[in-house]
């Protein structure tokens, strides 16, 4: 019969002599040297390419929505009397300068923009890619006659061909 000492049998299995098995403590350590990479790479990753993330992102100055009205033109179709309306508004930087200069020269840009449209068909302002390519066309337009600044876009409040 098996001796009980404080309440615990004795494992049979066991001896007390036998040490652990080398192989479990180098995986053991193997594992933690890989965590300790994974982790450093991971730290590394977020405070060097974090911070220079942060660092590219360009805080662009508020906007003004200036509102140029709405604009009718005959197009250059040959046959039959077609015509484009379109209500246009630019945005520029909120830049005294660059607001004085195209309250200045709001005139011309309008003159510039009714110059574009009446050099376009039908075709070329109804195709699936015309709304965009007009809308680069004219801030263009805008952008050519400012000198002290660039309008950021222009927008459409109103779009029809007949």
């Amino acid at each position: 019969m098996a001796e009980v000492t404080n309440g615990t049998a004795p494992d049979a299995n066991k001896d007390p002599n036998k040490k652990k098995p080398k192989g479990k403590r180098k995986r053991m350590l193997f594992l933690l040297v890989i965590l300790v990479a994974a982790l450093a790479a991971a730290a590394y990753y977020f405070l060097v390419y974090a911070a220079d993330a942060e660092e590219e992102v360009v805080h662009e100055p508020p906007v003004q929505a200036v509102d140029m009205g709405t604009l009718v033109v005959n197009l250059a179709d040959g046959v039959g009397a077609r015509y484009l309306r379109l209500s246009i508004v630019v945005e520029i930087p909120e830049e005294k300068e660059l607001q004085h200069e195209f309250k200045e020269l709001e005139h011309r840009i309008r003159d510039g923009f009714l110059v574009t449209l009446r050099q376009k068909t039908a075709a070329e302002v109804r195709g699936p890619d015309s709304v965009d390519l007009l809308r680069t066309e004219l801030l263009e337009e805008v952008n050519r006659h400012l000198t002290k600044g660039q309008a950021k876009e222009v927008f459409f409040k109103e779009y029809m061909v007949q």
